[in-house]
């Protein structure tokens, strides 16, 4: 079953998969919500990603939706992305049996995180040294055979999992290090989600508020452009810890806009030209002219450069 998602005009010849890796969550559902509207039934791992898009967009009941239909199945992809859901529904029991199954079924092959979501599930359910063990396992496993995304992933992991009253001073290191592993890695996502937990940290340390700031303002842009509730919803709630008033969601104010004119706008925010923008659309460049001169009249902005730095703050 397949259920609404915020959608955004999907990459042409990029994999919806890659999408998600890149952090371009919007893209990856619009693509899988596009293909299965018009009939193009959805692999079990393709369910698997859109659950993890609704995951990342926060609609639990659009993600047990989906989940009903990879309930029986014993793809790593379906496990990860099931264990994925517990531990959101806070059943860590469910998070932690669906990650190690995921690793016996080939996750390893695949690679799937399992040992960081294992890990993290037992952290929760209390069981600190042994989530410690494993995390630590995850990261060597990745400095061995991984991407800079597994690494910096293994990284963050561990950083959460090292909970001990004189683990300050581990942690934060340990998250600049996986922010550098990730400078030129093309995981927006992940990124930012490292960012978050920096910032978290640092609100600790009387200097560190104003570095925080500006990680939280990065997260903030992302997190609204994408619709990543959960991740936009720990920004805020930082921001307003520290006293700063959480900036609007990228979508409520483009909620002013037309429909024709949201899709412009959400391509500007992408990085594409005019031109681009209207091979996307299949319009004209001239079409495309039309509705930014309306969209910066509408937001009271002068041009493409200040629309840009509206929703991607320094």
């Amino acid at each position: 079953m397949v259920a609404a998602v915020p959608l955004a005009a999907p990459a042409r010849s990029v994999e919806p998969r890659d999408l998600v890796r890149r952090g371009q969550v919007r893209a990856a559902a619009g693509g899988l919500v596009a293909a299965a509207r018009a009939g193009t039934p959805l692999g079990v791992r393709e369910e698997a990603l859109l659950l993890q898009c609704h995951l990342a967009t926060g609609d639990l009941v659009a993600a047990q939706a989906v989940a009903v239909g990879i309930a029986d199945s014993l793809d790593p992809h379906a496990l990860m992305a099931r264990a994925e859901l517990a531990a959101a529904l806070g059943d860590h029991d469910a998070a932690h049996d669906r990650s190690v199954a995921a690793g016996a079924a080939g996750a390893e092959a695949e690679g799937l995180p399992w040992r960081c979501a294992a890990a993290l599930a037992l952290l929760h359910l209390g069981h600190r040294e042994r989530s410690l063990d494993l995390a630590r396992t995850a990261l060597d496993h990745a400095l061995a055979t991984g991407t800079a995304p597994d690494v910096a992933l293994a990284m963050r992991t561990l950083a959460s999992c090292d909970t001990t009253t004189e683990a300050w001073s581990r942690r934060v290191p340990r998250l600049r290090e996986a922010l550098a592993v990730l400078a030129d890695a093309g995981a927006e996502r992940l990124q930012a989600q490292v960012q978050a937990d920096l910032a978290a940290l640092l609100l600790l340390d009387p200097l560190g508020p104003p570095e925080a700031l500006g990680l939280l303002r990065r997260v903030e842009a992302y997190a609204g452009r994408e619709g990543l509730a959960p991740l936009q919803g720990r920004a805020r709630r930082l921001l307003e810890q520290m006293g700063e008033q959480p900036r609007r969601l990228q979508s409520e104010v483009l909620a002013a806009l037309t429909a024709a004119e949201r899709r412009v706008a959400v391509l500007v925010l992408e990085g594409l030209t005019n031109r681009e923008i209207a091979d996307r659309l299949v319009v004209s460049v001239k079409a495309v002219e039309g509705h930014l001169s309306k969209v910066y009249r509408k937001l009271g902005l002068a041009s493409r450069t200040a629309l840009v730095a509206a929703f991607n703050p320094g």
